[in-house]
């Protein structure tokens, strides 16, 4: 491995974020090869260079990459005051590996989700300018006409929608869907897929309110070219990274 930054190093350790690191720094509890170090930005090589935080050896955390099919119910963080959150479902062997969300489905919506203790995967996978989009299958509180197809595949300007006003969104940006249909299911509900790039907070619900109706169903069944299939409602599996950069970029199931 080539040389790191230290403050990025004992953030690969899980001593501490990579901000938590430079504040350990100035306290003076980390030492390299013997002596204590301040500056975050020194240059070690892990498997050479002996990091130790308050006397403990600090050694590169295993990365892990999971998915999930996200139940109704939990919020996408590790930690809430008045919600449970979706690390609650792993399995006990993975509590203790600091695994958080990428990215986030809001509370009540269902389906596909990774989650990973690898900070620059999940920045690789959830930032838009990667291209990495997701499909979304919803059922709409009644029929869905054509014009209103028409006009939510022409996208909503930010300043149409107060929710998005008040993240403090650009007014002159368009939010729209990249694929647009009607989806025939045997339920015989009111059901439309769509295909988002962005990922604004909500983005799919407020795109259904604008265009007049109600959600009543959500679920996220691709990222990328990744769909899920066989994973259970709460049940999560672990991949390899190679493996699962495969699924979403050339297609797989899970």
């Amino acid at each position: 491995m080539s040389k790191i930054r230290l403050n990025r190093y004992l953030a690969m350790c899980g001593a501490a974020s990579r901000r938590k690191a430079e504040e350990v720094l100035e306290q003076g509890r980390v030492r390299v090869n013997g002596k204590i170090v301040l500056l975050p930005s020194l240059k070690i090589e892990p498997g050479v260079d002996e990091v130790n935080l308050d006397d403990k050896s600090m050694l590169p955390e295993r990365y892990l990459y999971l998915v999930m099919n996200k139940p109704a119910g939990y919020v996408c963080a590790v930690a809430d005051k008045y919600d449970s959150v979706i690390v609650e479902l792993l399995p006990e062997k993975y509590r203790d590996k600091r695994i958080f969300p990428v990215g986030r489905l809001d509370r009540e919506t269902e389906g596909l989700i990774i989650l990973t203790n690898d900070g620059d995967f999940a920045q690789q996978i959830s930032h838009p300018s990667f291209g990495i989009t997701k499909e979304y299958e919803v059922m709409l509180d009644h029929p869905i006409t054509g014009k209103a197809l028409a006009r939510w595949r022409q996208g909503y300007s930010l300043k149409d929608s107060p929710h998005w006003k008040s993240e403090n969104y650009p007014d002159d940006h368009i939010v729209k869907p990249i694929e647009l249909s009607k989806l025939d299911k045997r339920d015989g509900k009111n059901w439309v897929r769509t295909v988002i790039g962005e990922g604004l907070k909500r983005e799919v619900r407020e795109m259904v309110r604008l265009s007049g109706y109600n959600t009543e169903f959500l679920i996220r069944t691709k990222i990328g070219k990744l769909r899920l299939c066989v994973l259970k409602s709460g049940d999560c599996a672990e991949l390899e990274k190679e493996e699962l950069l495969r699924k979403i970029n050339e297609g797989g199931e899970v």
